[in-house]
């Protein structure tokens, strides 16, 4: 029997088995394909006309007058400037544009500067377009009723619209961001319940175990469970499709995005890959777990972990180029929204095909352990879940700041900053702490510590700030944040005038409340299921996620590595904190106005992109030389269970 009929036959075999089972039925044909036609008709109906409010879009303004005043008015959505240019617009610094002619002190037009390209400035000429018409008729009808003129014989004023993208697209969608989402969630839930009953279900059944006697290899066996795990949940793909383009033909459907046959087949072929990456994942979880209770409290975090990167991928200012189209599931939910968009990157989705299925290959790679062995197989011992459960702790924290972040957006920055730091992740990890034998004492990772190591977790806090400012000065050559990204930093740094609210705010409670989640609770609980390295990387993994930015991901994964290290090393929580907090207050002091290091010889080093090596080279040194120096001791030998001790 050749190495493909065997391959079938386990397919056709696992296929079956699942086919017994109607849960899968339902979650991977009849909840896609029902869904969207439900939801967004009740969304269609549901939803309110009118402008959107509270988005804060940013609107340059050129011109002046009575109903230029009116329109700032009724524009509580908007963020006006003086000024405005294509360039602006293009770079995204302004959202949009708004052009008052006059002729003499006669309005005689606007004009509405947008990129098409843009769904935010594609949103704020939208909104625009309300708020002019709605202006123009009143001050219209005013103006007739006050001479008794004809409305109809008067020529209408006019508005003109000029979109300065570089491509125009047809019937251009208004909502694609949250379709990766949703596809990813369906996709995700399908293939669970598949991979769950080959796994853990077959262990409990007593049937895992038949694999011993058979004459197949493991390879064989995992990649056949594995194809139709990626078969279920690529059928679940499809329906939801399916159902997308049912939902697009109701009339109360919000949904406008033209799905011709092109756009259908386009949406299949991309969701291919992220389909394969989704089924690898869940098929290295489920094989781990020894039961379906097991399997179950793993399902949580790894929603919530797969629907970050869709979620990330539906901001704005997150272009699909090359790079992009690396990041895992970031990469196909980016390719799913530039073809709702009407955009095509060839490169770019040959880049996230390719670096998918890489990932797939790896993550397959590490569930072949479970599989090769007599005792994996009959899963012999237990785990306790302290990873899943603090996955999913660090992963709520992340979704609950995503979305309530937007909602305080009128508040002062101060409340804006602190409510999801304190509420959202310190609090969290906090209360959580005992379900991974930590308590609500904070004193964790050693009870005493010496004057020397506050010495070094501040020289840990220089060195991390010289690392981070030249990563991210690198990382622009390859990824370069839009004006907007920057204006935005400087101006969270201005909208607080004092100088020790500012550091209080945007450096000491940040360090604690992040060290807090991510180096006390997060890297605690990792540590009693995997070894150090491990550890340290998948706790800084979560901490770059938690600051939702792709512009921000690889310099905050770096500073986790840094800090989760510095941890383990010495044993002591409370260095993170300084080190971040030195860290946070040095950027600060070197952009703050009322700071006396501002625009001063070391803030200009430290924006200097030519420099930029020199600053990562001095950081690294520092980072190495100092705890070398200060700290010279035998790190604890820490087995792959052992919990981490008190240093009294």
């Amino acid at each position: 029997m050749s190495w493909f009929t065997r391959l079938r036959v386990l397919v056709v075999k696992e296929l079956r088995d699942l086919a017994r089972d109607r849960k899968v039925f339902y979650a991977a044909i009849l909840l896609p394909a029902l869904i969207f036609p439900i939801l967004l008709a009740l969304t269609g109906k549901l939803t309110p006309e009118g402008p959107t409010t509270g988005i804060g879009l940013r609107i340059g303004l050129i011109g002046h007058g009575p109903e230029v005043d009116e329109i700032i008015r009724e524009s509580p959505w908007a963020n006006w400037a003086t000024g405005a240019d294509d360039d602006r617009i293009r770079s995204g610094e302004l959202d949009a544009a708004l052009i008052a002619d006059y002729s003499g002190k006669r309005l005689t037009n606007f004009r509405v500067l947008y990129d098409k390209s843009s769904p935010l400035s594609e949103l704020a000429a939208r909104e625009l377009r309300g708020v002019i018409e709605r202006v123009r008729d009143r001050s219209r009808r005013n103006a007739l009723d006050a001479t008794g003129i004809d409305a109809s014989s008067l020529p209408p004023r006019g508005v003109q619209y000029h979109d300065l993208a570089n491509y125009v697209r047809t019937d251009p969608p208004t909502s694609p961001q949250f379709l990766p989402s949703m596809i990813m969630l369906m996709m995700l839930a399908a293939a669970a319940f598949a991979a769950i009953d080959l796994f853990p279900g077959e262990r409990e059944r007593g049937t895992l175990e038949t694999l011993l006697v058979q004459p197949i290899r493991a390879e064989e066996a995992l990649l056949g469970k594995y194809v139709a795990v990626f078969l279920v949940g690529y059928v679940a793909v499809i329906a939801n499709i399916g159902g997308i383009a049912v939902a697009s033909t109701f009339e109360a459907s919000p949904l406008e995005i033209p799905l011709d046959a092109s756009t259908i087949a386009g949406a299949i072929l991309l969701t291919l890959p992220a389909s394969a990456l989704v089924a690898a994942i869940l098929v290295r979880v489920a094989a781990r777990a020894k039961t379906v209770r097991e399997a179950q409290h793993y399902l949580l975090p790894l929603t919530l972990l797969n629907m970050v990167p869709a979620l990330l991928a539906a901001a704005p200012e997150m272009q699909f180029d090359a790079f992009t189209a690396c990041l895992p599931m970031a990469g196909p939910a980016l390719a799913l929204r530039e073809l709702a968009l009407g955009s095509f990157d060839p490169l770019a989705i040959a880049m996230m095909v390719v670096t998918t299925m890489l990932y797939c290959a790896l993550v397959l790679q590490g569930a072949l352990k479970y599989l090769a062995n007599e005792e994996a197989l009959l899963g012999d011992g237990d785990s306790d879940g302290k990873a899943a459960r603090v996955i999913a702790v660090a992963l709520f924290a992340i979704l609950a700041t995503f979305v309530v972040g937007p909602l305080l957006r009128e508040a002062p920055t101060v409340v804006s900053i602190l409510v999801p730091l304190v509420v959202f992740t310190a609090l969290p990890a906090i209360v959580a702490g005992k379900s991974v034998g930590l308590g609500f004492d904070l004193r964790v990772f050693g009870r005493r510590t010496r004057g020397r190591s506050w010495i070094v977790a501040i020289l840990t806090g220089i060195g991390l700030a010289l690392v981070v400012s030249g990563v991210a000065a690198l990382q622009r050559h390859l990824l370069a944040p839009p004006a907007s990204f920057d204006e935005a930093g400087r101006n969270l740094i201005v909208s607080i005038p004092s100088l020790p609210v500012a550091l209080l705010t945007l450096a000491i409670v940040p360090a604690i409340a992040e060290e807090l989640l991510y180096r006390r609770f997060v890297l605690h609980g990792l540590r009693t299921e995997l070894d150090r390295p491990r550890a340290i990387l998948a706790s800084a993994a979560l901490f770059a996620l938690h600051h939702l930015s792709v512009f921000r991901m690889i310099p905050s994964f770096v500073a986790g590595i840094v800090l989760g290290r510095l941890v383990l090393r010495t044993h002591r929580f409370w260095l993170a904190p300084v080190a971040h907090a030195t860290s946070n207050a040095i950027m600060i002091l070197l952009a703050h106005s009322a700071s006396p290091l501002a625009g001063g010889s070391i803030a200009r080093t430290f924006g200097d992109e030519r420099l930029a090596v020199w600053r990562l080279l001095l950081g690294i040194v520092i980072l190495v030389v100092t705890p070398w120096i200060l700290e010279r001791r035998q790190v604890w030998p820490l087995g792959r269970t052992a919990a981490i001790p008190d240093r009294t």
